[in-house]
């Protein structure tokens, strides 16, 4: 492995395939290790799928050790089980993210809200991961139901270990019609403005919610969407009005218990 700082700006922003991807799994900041899927499920590849090839990306903290020293090699890899019989349940994830910038010395709220489309099946959702850089506080999603009940998919500081997690309630179902919601909230202490981007010197507004549906209902699964793009800014209310509770208005930007612990003893990555 030898790379030059031209080599390494000119992929740090390319695309992975240039016909698109999509992410399967991802992993960061020295999180436990492993994801084990629900009983009977299963990503499908190859054959008639829409993935043909699996690509694994590692992304640096930093590089400059292998620049230095073209011999050092990194031996980085990922390993996983598959089985050439079709699984009952089919895996897939959906992704939350949004663009927009961050103002310098404010407290910026960006929020997602797509509904799950009438004529897709209907999906389970069982693991999240939250993803930002260095200004991310808290990243937070929901469902929100016929009734305009919100249930929370998942919560959680993108400073501490960045993993696929246990959904919060693990018999959530997401039905046809479903509104699905998101919000990150940043804290901006470094006196400039940070932009959404690729690079370390931007920031990253992502939620992956990863999710099962029985393949009974694969006839349906083109008509599923991969992602729920923002585009900056609070619109919750906007789109809802008055149906936005409270409670979930202020803890959707709240940590939880648990994360403002294990941030107290220092287990998490500090605001830039």
């Amino acid at each position: 492995m030898s790379l030059n700082s031209n080599q390494i700006d000119a992929e740090s922003m390319g695309p992975t395939c240039q016909s698109g991807s999509a992410i399967i799994y991802a992993w960061a900041m020295d999180a436990p290790e492993g994801l084990e899927l629900p009983d009977g499920a299963g990503f499908q590849v190859g054959g008639d799928t829409d993935i043909n090839y699996l690509v694994i990306q590692v992304h640096y903290a930093g590089v400059d050790k292998f620049i230095s020293d073209p011999s050092l090699t990194d031996d980085s890899g990922f390993e996983y089980t598959y089985t050439l019989t079709p699984t009952p349940k089919i895996s897939g994830v959906y992704l939350f993210l949004s663009q927009g910038s961050i103002p310098p010395d404010t407290e910026t709220r960006m929020e997602m809200m797509c509904q799950w489309p009438n004529n897709a099946p209907v999906i389970h959702p069982f693991a999240y991961r939250t993803h930002a850089h260095f200004l991310g506080e808290v990243i937070a999603a929901f469902d929100i139901n016929d009734k305009q009940q919100w249930t929370e998919i998942g919560r959680r500081s993108p400073r501490l270990a960045q993993m696929f997690y246990p959904v919060t309630n693990k018999d959530l179902v997401i039905h046809p019609g479903d509104l699905l919601a998101a919000r990150c909230t940043f804290i901006n202490n470094v006196g400039r403005t940070v932009y959404i981007g690729s690079t370390m010197d931007d920031e990253m507004c992502n939620f992956y919610m990863m999710y099962y549906f029985d393949r009974s209902e694969l006839e349906k699964a083109d008509n599923m969407p991969k992602y729920c793009n923002g585009y900056g800014g609070e619109l919750w209310r906007d789109v809802l009005e008055q149906y936005v509770p409270e409670s979930v208005n202020d803890e959707a930007s709240e940590l939880t218990v648990a994360d403002s612990i294990q941030l107290a003893k220092g287990k998490g990555m500090n605001h830039g």
